[in-house]
């Protein structure tokens, strides 16, 4: 399927915060990596005015859960964007939404619901 004029635009727009997010998160991907993941719908893409998020639905069998994993630009956009992808989540079957990301966005985000469930603690080998 080709990509929308639409779609490649907003990713053009967004690609460097995009990049920051990536640069944060350990560069596990590539800005290309997260694009075929999109348009492959494997990962979603939540483009605002001046932030995006990128998530992707896990399937366990118990549980479906919308993972929003990487997120980068204004405070309340980012908000408004992880509500529009609960919303999504609980469309596709999700019983769950997982937000990734710094210690501070529990600050944040325990006023709209998220509760801390655990911390992620990396190591290169």
């Amino acid at each position: 399927m080709e990509p929308s004029d639409h779609f490649l635009s907003e990713w053009e727009r967004l690609s460097p915060l995009i990049q920051q997010a990536l640069d944060r998160d350990g560069n596990t991907h590539s800005l290309e990596d997260l694009k075929k993941l999109v348009l492959s719908g494997k990962a979603q893409f939540w483009p605002t005015k001046n932030s995006v998020g990128i998530s992707e639905i896990l399937s366990t069998p118990k549980c479906r859960t919308l993972s929003v994993w990487l997120a980068a630009g204004k405070m309340d956009e980012v908000l408004e964007l992880a509500e529009a992808a609960a919303k999504f989540g609980k469309s596709q079957g999700c019983q769950k939404m997982r937000v990734s990301g710094r210690k501070g966005w529990e600050r944040v985000m325990r006023y709209i619901g998220y509760s801390f469930k655990n911390i992620t603690l990396e190591r290169i080998l």
